[in-house]
């Protein structure tokens, strides 16, 4: 499967991206997601996406974007082990207004500290 996921916290997941990746990888691994919190009444959580393993991701600005906007529980992206690529579109996705945080850390315990801080803000407003 292109897309692990595992639930490293209650409400934060890491998505490890594996060779070339689909966009209809990606929203599977959304759906997935859901499955996930659904049962447990989480509302909001947080990706961690490692491209640690990547190959390739053969999509278009225009499907990522869509993809975030399907899926409304998602309230920040981490990207960890992120290629030259990876960080050009996130600096041009971050700037679509209603797009959620995304950022690049250079690590998994810097992610997961701010994808804490990120929830607890968005849980207290």
């Amino acid at each position: 499967m292109p897309v692990e996921i595992q639930q490293i916290e209650r409400d934060i997941f890491l998505l490890e991206w594996v060779g070339e990746v689909t966009i209809a990888e990606i929203r599977q691994s959304h759906e997935d997601t859901l499955a996930l919190t659904v049962p447990h009444g989480i509302e909001h959580y947080v990706h961690i996406i490692s491209g640690q393993r990547l190959g390739r991701v053969p999509l278009q600005m225009q499907d990522m974007y869509k993809v975030l906007r399907n899926y409304p529980g998602v309230v920040a992206i981490m990207g960890i082990h992120v290629p030259a690529i990876g960080h050009v579109l996130v600096r041009i996705i971050s700037k679509i207004p209603g797009s959620v945080p995304i950022e690049v850390h250079n690590s998994l315990d810097d992610a997961v500290a701010r994808a804490r801080e990120i929830l607890t803000t968005t849980l207290t407003t």
